[in-house]
């Protein structure tokens, strides 16, 4: 992704698409991940001030992340950051990835992060990726292996969006 994209086609029926409420109304709406709170999310995007890049396949939306500016604190310095807001999959596409292979969600998310690190370095400049991670052993495995690191030293959040959860941060790439 040399570029930053509104509308990237991956296959025929595959495609990734920034968010438009009111282009994708009815997609938006039958999203189901299961978690009412990333449903109604995706329905209210601008009011949380995020943006989002969806995975369409044909006229179902697999999966969605919604990011934001940010900053995050290491130590006692404030750094710009990008902050992934939610990460989610409907549903009906939470297929385990054969062995030894990535699942559709890790590699849309691999996609995202790419798309990230350019907004970051062409657009805003921001040092790091941030998120806060379901406490769930599982993923916040996943979360380190693509690159991501716990963030021990964080202050608990006014934000009951992130209550309960992991507090991960990634370095941007160059």
């Amino acid at each position: 992704m040399t570029e930053i994209i509104n509308e990237y086609k991956i296959s025929d029926s595959l495609s990734l698409v920034l968010y438009n409420k009111k282009k994708h109304f009815n997609l938006i709406e039958n999203f189901n991940c299961s978690e009412d709170i990333f449903n109604k999310l995706l329905k209210e995007l601008p009011s949380h001030n995020c943006c989002a890049m969806m995975l369409v396949n044909n006229d179902k939306i697999l999966a969605y992340c919604a990011y934001r500016c940010s900053s995050i604190k290491i130590e006692n310095e404030v750094f710009p950051a990008i902050e992934i807001r939610a990460f989610a999959r409907d549903k009906n596409y939470c297929k385990k990835a054969e062995k030894d292979k990535k699942s559709i969600a890790r590699i849309f998310f691999e996609m995202i992060l790419e798309y990230l690190n350019e907004i970051a370095n062409r657009v805003i400049g921001a040092k790091y990726i941030c998120l806060h991670s379901i406490d769930s052993e599982k993923l916040i495995k996943m979360y380190q292996d693509i690159g991501f690191e716990i963030q021990n030293d964080v202050k608990e959040l006014d934000d009951k969006f992130n209550n309960d959860c992991v507090p991960m941060f990634m370095l941007i790439s160059k």
